[in-house]
């Protein structure tokens, strides 16, 4: 009698959301994730040009724009617990541009900085022991 395997075979299907723009027309679409657990980020605010188009990211982190103007566009992203980011991208005529966005959280980005300013006051009270200052 044959082996078989108790184990069931999984088929994963790869969905492309590439959004199609109208004609004469771009799309913008990306990941918005964090940049040190690559986990998503949801309900991210994903705004082009100063509010002129604004969407909101899925669970997946991802959000799209289907009907932009061509041309050099600004994008900002914000979520409560993240750094905001900016970034410029140029969109081709009848083109879809993929934008991804990796964010620091703002937990980390405040340990780092108390990090620095601990390194630095250790590093001073280190040198002034060094020199009998202390």
């Amino acid at each position: 009698m044959p082996y078989q395997s108790a184990e069931a075979t999984k088929t994963i299907e790869v969905v492309e959301r590439v959004p199609a723009p109208p004609p004469g027309r771009s799309a913008l679409y990306g990941y918005v994730r964090d940049i040190i657990t690559r986990k998503p980020i949801p309900n991210a605010n994903v705004i082009i040009d100063m509010g002129h188009l604004e969407t909101t990211t899925d669970e997946e982190g991802y959000y799209e724009f289907r009907d932009v103007v061509p041309g050099t566009r600004t994008i900002r992203v914000r979520h409560p617990e993240y750094f905001d980011y900016v970034g410029v991208v140029y969109l081709e005529p009848d083109k879809a541009c993929e934008h991804d966005v990796w964010m620091v959280n703002k937990w980390l980005g405040y340990a780092g900085i108390g990090l620095v300013v601990i390194s630095l006051v250790g590093y001073g009270i280190y040198e002034a022991k060094r020199r009998g200052m202390v």
